[in-house]
């Protein structure tokens, strides 16, 4: 079974429009309460790996057509929780995502380059993107959501990210100590409008209405060049 295609456009946007925004979609869309952190607001919690040379960061900086990311993503820093790990690919507009469930104890092998995926194809995706790269764990990104769905032909999801910092990995997993703020998008939310099919008209009126100007907005881009302005890791922009 192939993921589904879906699409995102983005926004940076003040916190007061954001309310605006939010209790306006209200009449089309429904809170999330079945969202992937189980309510339709809570924390996401994303470790991101990259290559030893950061390639998928590189991709992104250098706006490469096909590109994706691989993340451990949980909901929580609770000792026995579990990890989502995930690729999500791009091309072009299009997005596609796998994720596969894996223990605490499981993910911590996983990302250090051990374990066996079986027959779980989903897992085996993420296993051969890793081990192409030899990638590893190289920045945390934590934020928290407001999601809302809604859409009756084509199903529409807008979240609404606030709060979104970095951090660099931690071997065990735990939350890190210090978390650092992204400096593009701090007061600021990005609003996420992601659907599948076709574009709704309600969609294109509420972004007329607020005058919402599309901004790219990489998180895992924006955390690397965050911990590279501390030195926390190295500078790549001349190499």
């Amino acid at each position: 079974m192939h993921p589904t295609v879906r699409f995102e456009i983005k926004y940076r946007i003040p916190p007061q429009t954001a309310e605006e925004v939010a209790h306006h979609i209200g009449r089309y869309m429904t809170a999330d309460e079945h969202g992937e952190g189980g309510g339709a607001c809570y924390p996401v919690h994303s470790l991101y790996l990259d290559s030893p040379g950061f390639q998928l960061y590189r991709d992104t900086v250098e706006g490469a057509f096909a590109r994706y990311k691989l993340r451990a993503r949980c909901y929580n820093f609770e000792p026995a929780r579990s990890f989502f790990l995930e690729v999500k690919s791009r091309r072009g507009e299009a997005m596609t995502k796998t994720r596969a469930l894996a223990d605490i104890e499981a993910t911590k092998g996983i990302l250090a380059g051990v374990g066996d995926p079986g027959a779980d194809r989903t897992l085996g995706a993420f296993f051969s993107r890793r081990d192409d790269l030899r990638a590893r764990p190289a920045a945390w990104i934590t934020y928290d959501r407001a999601a809302y769905v809604g859409g009756e032909r084509s199903l529409v999801r807008i979240t609404f990210d606030s709060a979104i910092r970095t951090a660099l990995p931690t071997a065990d997993l735990a939350e890190p100590r210090t978390w650092y703020a992204l400096p593009e998008v701090v007061g600021l939310v990005v609003l996420e409008i992601k659907y599948t099919g076709s574009y709704p008209a309600w969609v294109a009126e509420t972004v007329r209405r607020f005058n919402l100007t599309r901004s790219s907005m990489s998180k895992y881009k924006q955390g690397v060049d965050a911990l590279i302005e501390r030195d926390l890791i190295p500078s790549m922009r001349a190499a």
